[in-house]
């Protein structure tokens, strides 16, 4: 009669494995936004999770029985988990060809033209004392700055 009950036990825990990975799979395809589909992941996946909650329901089956729904519930573990990171990506896409058109940038436009620089303040001293004198009747004459004899 024991066996009986492990059987109906394994039986139950692999049916609800596949109700679990079948209502996951159709949520993850109503998902919008990534903040929803974060939800749903924790949901899930997390520790708290609906998947978690199965797994920790193994321990009660038989020995024998353990490796076949270990492997099952990692086959659905790792559905799971691709088709989050395909819906993710697939999120991230649509959001950024979103904003992309939204933020249309014509490339015909010409540049805009900027002034080269500023003349320097020494310069621009300078420039103004020249300026100053030649006002004032002298006569401005460049030379080598040292005298040398060489």
């Amino acid at each position: 009669m024991k066996s009986l009950h492990k059987t109906f036990t394994f039986k139950l825990v692999e049916k609800q494995l596949q109700q679990l990975e079948k209502d996951a799979l159709e949520a993850i395809e109503k998902v919008k936004d990534l903040k929803n589909l974060k939800d749903l992941e924790v949901k899930y996946l997390g520790r708290k999770g609906s998947l978690t909650d199965i797994l920790r329901g193994l321990k009660d089956l038989s020995p024998e029985e353990k490796p076949k729904m270990g492997q099952l519930s990692n086959k659905v573990k790792v559905a799971l988990e691709e088709a989050f990171l395909k819906k993710e990506k697939d999120l991230e896409n649509a959001q950024l060809e979103a904003q992309l058109n939204e933020e249309f940038f014509d490339t015909t436009i010409p540049a805009e033209i900027r002034e080269v620089g500023h003349i320097h303040p020494l310069s621009q001293t300078q420039e103004e004392v020249e300026r100053i004198f030649n006002q004032m009747g002298f006569a401005i004459a460049d030379g080598p700055e040292v005298e040398s004899e060489y």
